[in-house]
């Protein structure tokens, strides 16, 4: 856009959506914000606007909330899920100043004072709340608040809570706390830049802390439309720098899962404060103690009474916590608890509940009369009508809880690391986090030395110069050739005995140490050999053990099977997590079996671990018992550091994310192992690294195929009602989709319980991130543009999600994806659909744009020169563009290539690759030098063929190398003008038979159909024959997509070559002579592949000639 100096500015959004055509549907990022507030995420939507643009702020305000309550009323209807959902509203004047826009009069500014709620974060307290049952509610409140806030510069805060209780049968509902915060920054473009410059003097920051760098979805919107160049240009500028902040993943609403992970530190910090020695320290968990316990019984009375309790908020301190309650003054908390000293010993340590409920003597009572008394904190309650039963409600004032964990209850001394403090004294009991059989949520960590045994669980490193302290929860030490003592293991043992899964992730950075005797293995063998040998009644105990040593996407060996190499394929189950697709198990009965069949597996591993090559291991226990069947895993990772581990939470694409998810989220316990020698740099490398390793895991679940078959009758039975219900087509595929896979998994699961002991448990492939990650369906854009000259009537308008033709023979209407509409042809043309394609090729998939055009309009050429511009802007360091250019007569006989002089048209023929799909051949590959020689060139083609009326074509071919792979993707261009004819005519015959089109309709390509329109023409037949396009293309899907890595393709291809060469031994005949030639072209691929992955710089991609 223009500055105020008259220059042109760009900014980068990553999303532009033209104000008139705003909806929920027509923005991406406002689908993906309603489907976090769907699953209880954390959101944060902050709008800013250029002068005369508030109302299109308020738009958006309007369509997120009302999307946002229909989505719940929907839940609500189809699946059961009540909510309950409370707002508050604020206009902030300044840091400590705010007004209450629900308030009878908001005249009056009060003290902003923040409160806070472990749940969904920060807020403001001392506000009076409403109840948003429904969409116009929510729409009402939204313009009343608003209208209550008389001067433009304040900052109007909505907050939303959230409460979703979702039914589960016949099991207590599961309950949801979330927070939705809309922000009017209006044009206070100083507001953006505080955020990002962290400026407490401009806003309240703490306000924000989840919103910019913290646990929240969040979602800026500038409504902007060029009429205000001094302030767009800055609020555009200030978004700019926002949208490089980096936010932690959304914090969850999890009521239950909260209530564990808080009951598992309320046991540490009390662990803690008995081992202390030092008053202070003393004080200090006791107060953390006290707070978590009645975080603890809020949280507690709420899920035993989802709907009648309401959500609590904490003050974090003392005026907050005297306006909380109309002024009144409470004393200080006391802050010395009462702590047994720690030479004494008590018999029986009571629990707080049960010291609350025990009833005092009477000597006792007069003794606690003359101590001071001990003021619970005070709580913050929107200001609603209790419902009936409800009981009184007590108000506490809490610091937040989750940075009380890792602020009050630890010491931080200079230069130390404030890594998080371990569970090392419950450990010391056995009890990590609760029983001695009782699974985790919380990852563990252990550290494993040689021979000296360990003083503490504390480690000294120097990392960079500075000192700092890593804490595990277990420190052990190791002799060779003696068995691995460690508690967690044994803990671990029993949770797989009792049908939970397990995981183990370790780095053995031990300098020499064989394969074969690493700590990692040691461990797994007890812990097999322990299961094995534990005897219960009735029951029958087995592992199917799966072992494999894996180098990045690749499985190197299949320990137990073939030694081949071949790409990575995870598969899994529902009921005990992942294991490497199609690699063969070993089943073992004894566990005299365990050691023998350990050591053969590492023995052949050995010469395969070198570096960054590691050894995955799933051992599948399966229990049988009278009536039912038990099943669980043990999920261990040994590599020579932590680079897997650390790569896979740093999202480096190296590593298949889908093979860690089981141990980083999935349900089962999981331990950090690093063992080590000495504090070499590799030592203090990995023990650094473990330590900021902190993993939550699911909610542990039973392996309990019997209630496993009982939970999915019921899915079933809701799918089948799902699927009755559904009256879209596509929504219907989807319902059809999901119940027969639902259905295979039932019928699997009996299949188990019916012949325990010959069914070894179903494990399904998961989907692949290459093709399944990207939307295939083929998407239809319409480009409405009004003709400013001539006098015919205006014959095609636009809707949401279609466009309608006026004709002599009545109103047709067409389905599309997107509407753009232009107010004449010199206007900028953007559209949200096509500019997605270009970031689709840069990440490897091949696209293509399939435009046409009513005579006068030009938006094919327009988006084809804005892609043009977009992929140089966006191509990597290193990454090269190759352009292929050619003209096509319009009925598909003839074609020339627009990159040779004095070319003529040849009767026309493809030439192909199997990565990036057809071209026409004979035309020419050139590398594009720079996004200004490739535009002149597009223009000069489209200039020919617009004095040839032939068909242009394009054909980028992107070619990037990463890490040690090469990708390769491509690019398609059709401008057919006004001749849909030759989309119609491929649509018509076999996917095989369509040539150039073969990838775009009906391969594996994403494909956007675009259609030029002109509002105003005579010619009515034209935009009827393009709506017949559309209603033939929309909502159908090109096959999965995939990336162009030449790597996977080569791995493939060498496994598909050793098929074809198996079939070509017993052909015969004419078979014989198909699969040699087959197999001849197939081997040149090849060859020609592993010659780009060696050396793959200026090398022009190849392709080859189709033959009939």
């Amino acid at each position: 856009m223009k500055d105020a100096d008259g220059h042109t500015v760009e900014y980068e959004a990553d999303e532009v959506v033209p104000a008139k055509n705003l909806n929920a549907g027509s923005s991406v990022l406002l689908q993906e914000l309603l489907r976090q507030v769907e699953a209880s995420h954390h959101c944060t939507v902050i709008l800013a606007n250029g002068k005369a643009q508030e109302s299109v702020s308020l738009k958006v305000a309007q369509t997120l909330l009302k999307s946002v309550m229909a989505t719940l009323k929907k839940n609500e209807e189809e699946k059961g899920t009540k909510y309950e959902v409370y707002m508050t509203a604020a206009a902030i004047s300044a840091v400590d100043s705010m007004k209450d826009l629900f308030a009878s009069s908001t005249k009056e500014a009060k003290s902003l004072q923040l409160g806070f709620n472990p749940m969904y974060g920060a807020c403001i307290v001392d506000l009076q709340d409403r109840t948003v049952k429904n969409e116009s509610e929510a729409e009402k409140l939204l313009q009343d608040s608003l209208k209550a806030s008389t001067d433009a510069k304040e900052i109007v805060f909505m907050h939303l809570v959230v409460k979703q209780i979702k039914n589960r049968g016949s099991v207590p509902p599961d309950v949801f706390l979330s927070a939705l915060q809309v922000v009017f920054f209006r044009g206070r473009a100083d507001c953006l830049a505080a955020l990002h410059e962290k400026d407490e003097k401009v806003v309240p920051l703490p306000l924000f802390r989840d919103a910019v760098g913290g646990n929240s979805y969040s979602l800026v919107v500038s409504a902007v439309s060029g009429g205000d160049a001094t302030g767009e240009t800055s609020i555009l500028k200030n978004v700019e720098k926002l949208r490089k902040v980096k936010n932690s993943p959304p914090r969850s609403g999890n009521l239950a899962r909260f209530v564990e992970f808080t009951q598992e530190e309320e046991k540490r910090c009390r662990s803690m404060a008995e081992s202390s020695k030092d008053a202070t320290e003393k004080a200090r968990y006791g107060r953390l103690m006290r707070k978590m316990l009645i975080v603890l019984d809020d949280a507690k009375e709420m899920m035993a009474k989802p709907e009648a309790v309401k959500p609590k908020v904490y003050t974090s301190s003392r005026a907050s916590r005297e306006n909380a309650i109309d002024g009144t003054n409470h004393k200080p908390e006391e802050t010395k608890p009462e702590v047994a000293k720690p030479e004494e010993k008590k018999p029986e340590e009571k629990k707080p509940e049960e010291k609350k409920a025990e009833k005092k003597k009477p000597e006792e009572k007069k003794a606690e009369e003359k101590k001071p008394e001990e003021k619970k904190p005070e709580v913050t309650k929107p200001e609603e009508t209790k419902p009936e039963g409800t009981k009184p409600e007590v108000k506490n004032s809490l610091l937040p809880l989750r940075e009380s964990v890792t602020a009050e209850a630890k010491p931080t001394p200079e230069g130390v690391s404030t890594v998080a403090t371990s569970k090392s004294k419950a450990l010391e009991s056995s009890d990590p986090a609760g029983g001695e059989n009782e699974p985790w949520q919380n990852s563990v960590r252990i550290a494993a030395t040689v021979g000296k045994q360990p003083l503490s669980n504390t480690i000294e490193l120097s990392v960079k110069g500075e000192l700092k302290k890593c804490t595990v929860d277990e420190h052990i030490n190791c002799f060779e050739g003696k068995p691995v003592e460690s508690k967690v293991a044994k803990r671990m043992q029993n949770i797989l005995g009792d049908g939970h899964n397990i995981a183990l992730l370790a780095a053995e950075v031990i300098p020499g140490l064989a394969v074969e005797k690493q700590i990692t293995w040691s461990i797994v063998q007890s812990i097999l050999e322990g299961v094995l040998k534990e005897t219960k009644n009735g029951v029958a105990n087995e592992f199917a053990l799966y072992m494999s040593v894996v180098k990045g996407k690749q499985v190197l060996s299949d320990l137990f099977g073939e030694t081949e190499a071949r790409p990575l394929v995870v598969a899994s189950s529902p009921l005990y997590g992942v294991v490497l697709h199609e690699t063969t198990p070993k089943v073992v009965k004894t566990a005299a079996d365990v050691a023998p069949v350990l050591l053969s597996a590492l023995t052949k591993a050995a010469e395969l671990v070198k570096d960054d090559e590691y050894i995955v291991c799933t051992a599948v226990l399966k229990q049988i018992f009278e009536g039912d069947v038990k099943v669980a895993s043990l999920f261990a990772i040994s590599a020579l550091d932590m680079r897997p581990y650390v790569g896979v939470m740093e999202k480096n694409p190296e590593y298949v994310r889908q093979l860690f998810g089981h141990a980083f989220i999935g349900s089962c316990s999981s331990a950090v192992l690093v063992s080590y020698a000495t504090l070499d740099e590799k030592a203090t490398e990995a023990l650094h690294a473990q330590s900021k390793v902190m993993l939550t895991n699911s909610k542990p679940r039973g392996g309990s195929v019997k209630v496993f078959v009982k939970n999915m009758t019921e899915a079933v039975a809701s799918a089948e009602a799902k699927l009755q219900k559904a009256t879209n087509p596509k929504e219907k595929e989807r319902c059809e989709a999901s119940l027969k896979q639902l259905q295979q998994r039932l019928a699997d699961a009996k299949e188990l319980l019916k012949k325990p002991v010959e069914t070894q448990p179903a494990t399904y492939e998961a989907p692949q991130p290459d093709g399944s990650a990207v939307d295939s369906t083929i998407h239809v854009v319409a480009v409405i543009t009004e003709r400013r000259s001539g006098g015919a009537s205006r014959s095609v308008k636009g809707e949401e999600d279609g466009f309608i033709v006026s004709a002599n023979d009545g109103e047709k209407r067409f389905p599309i994806n997107e509407l753009v509409q232009r107010p004449s042809s010199a206007a900028v043309l953007r559209s949200t659909t096509v500019d997605s394609l270009v970031d689709h090729f840069i990440s490897g998939h091949n696209t293509a744009l399939l435009a046409a055009d009513d005579e006068g309009s030009t938006s094919g050429v327009d988006m084809l020169m804005r892609c043009a511009r977009s992929v140089f802007l966006k191509m990597e360091e290193g990454g090269e563009l190759f352009v292929v250019l050619s003209a096509m007569k319009p009925d598909g006989s003839a074609a020339k290539d627009l990159q040779t002089d004095w070319a003529e048209y040849r009767p026309i023929s493809y030439a192909s690759s199997p990565l990036f799909g057809p071209c026409i051949s004979g035309a020419k590959m050139e590398l594009g030098n720079s996004a200004a020689e490739l535009l002149a060139n597009l223009k000069k083609g489209v200039s020919v063929c617009e004095t040839d009326k032939a068909v242009f074509v394009s054909l980028f071919i992107y070619k990037a190398r990463k890490s040690d792979d090469v990708i390769l993707s491509s690019f398609l261009t059709v401008l057919a003008g006004n001749n849909v004819n030759l989309y119609s005519k491929a649509l018509e015959v076999r996917p095989k038979e369509r040539g150039l089109l073969q990838y775009a309709l009906g391969g594996p390509c994403v494909t956007v159909v675009s259609l030029g329109l002109l509002a105003n023409t005579a010619a009515a037949g034209t935009a009827t024959e393009f709506g017949g396009l559309a209603k033939s293309v929309h909502g159908t899907s090109n096959p999965a997509v995939r990336d162009g890595g030449l790597r996977r393709f080569v791995m493939f291809s060498t496994r598909a070559q050793a098929q074809m060469q198996m079939r070509l031994k017993n052909a015969t005949g004419a078979d014989k002579e198909r699969l040699a030639n087959s197999n001849t072209n197939l081997e040149l691929v090849l060859n020609d592949a592993e010659e780009m992955l060696r050396d793959p710089k200026g090398r022009l991609p190849k392709v080859y000639k189709q033959t009939q």
